[in-house]
């Protein structure tokens, strides 16, 4: 991957289509008539593949002060794939913000600090990006949607902006204990291709969390932990982590975080830049957002951009 500055990355122009709002949420509020998940009349839903860009975009225009009146905090973004896509390699500039991926106690996240280089690739409809401490991937298709979540307090812009993806696309295998996937063929980088890839086994359809090592003595950790249950497993595998320091990758359907730094001793805070977390109360929980953002249930969280408050997206609206 050639090294670029992302911090000049083109801004998002438009791509002229006008896409439905619908986040999947079909309910009425009987006060006004809107829809309890996009705020369209039901006249506007009826008629939105009949009328023309321009009558599309007048309604997208109506809907923020609908959605205040309503008090709806997320909503679906304007943007097709190609402005995702455009957005994101902004967002990847250093100092722009950090991106989650994974499920409620179980992420990945992806950071360059401000002067960083990072390193980034287009492959296909896949966007990479890379710093000496971590890599991340994202492949946007045309099912992606990008869902803003407002700051809220009366505040302008967005806290978040959610990728997000049909529940109905979810893929992943789904394990229930430590399990070898074999070679790391997907690994961002070539260097790691041929490196053992282990998932610990969290159950949940939306995001693996595995391990990934060519040092034997974590594999022989991994190789003993294999089949039991991750909870079990950790009074092993969480020293053998700390000692041998190996690559974290985390997993949805549409995006991949790894994690090259060392794990903190427990009680230390995560450095700045990629790091993870494991953390059992919150998977207790049984929740793939955290309880502040909740998804429609149609769609599946890919990857979640959190604007830095002072970076060059602070403010971003959709």
């Amino acid at each position: 991957m050639a090294a670029t500055q992302p911090v000049n990355a083109p801004a998002i122009v438009p791509s002229g289509v006008v896409p439905s709002p619908c986040v999947g949420v079909c309910a009425f509020d009987p006060a006004t008539g809107w829809c309890l998940g996009c705020a369209r009349t039901a006249d506007e839903i009826a008629t939105w593949r009949e009328v023309a860009a321009d009558a599309r975009q007048r309604v997208w225009d109506r809907l923020p002060g609908r959605r205040a009146a309503l008090g709806l905090v997320l909503h679906r973004m304007a943007w097709t794939a190609a402005d995702i896509r455009a957005f994101a390699l902004r967002a990847l500039a250093p100092g722009a913000g950090n991106w989650v991926v994974g499920i409620h106690g179980a992420v990945g996240e992806f950071s360059a600090a401000p002067g960083e280089t990072v390193r980034i690739a287009r492959r296909g409809d896949a966007l990479e990006a890379a710093t000496a401490q971590g890599a991340l991937r994202l492949a946007v298709e045309d099912s992606t949607r990008a869902l803003g979540l407002a700051a809220g307090g009366g505040s302008p812009g967005l806290r978040a902006i959610v990728l997000a993806v049909p529940r109905v696309r979810l893929a992943l295998p789904v394990h229930g204990a430590v399990t070898p996937l074999g070679p790391d063929a997907g690994a961002i980088g070539a260097q790691d291709r041929a490196a053992p890839l282990y998932d610990l086994g969290l159950g949940s359809p939306a995001a693996q969390f595995c391990i990934r090592s060519a040092e034997p003595a974590m594999l022989d950790v991994l190789a003993a932990a294999a089949g039991r249950p991750w909870m079990q497993a950790m009074g092993t595998l969480g020293p053998a982590a700390l000692a041998h320091a190996p690559h974290r990758v985390v997993l949805t359907q549409a995006a991949r975080v790894e994690v090259y730094a060392p794990i903190p001793p427990p009680g230390d805070r995560s450095p700045p830049g990629p790091h993870t977390h494991l953390l059992p109360d919150c998977l207790a929980l049984g929740r793939e957002t955290s309880p502040d953002l909740d998804l429609p249930a149609a769609y599946a969280p890919a990857a979640i951009f959190y604007p830095a408050p002072d970076g060059p997206l602070a403010g971003v609206a959709g």
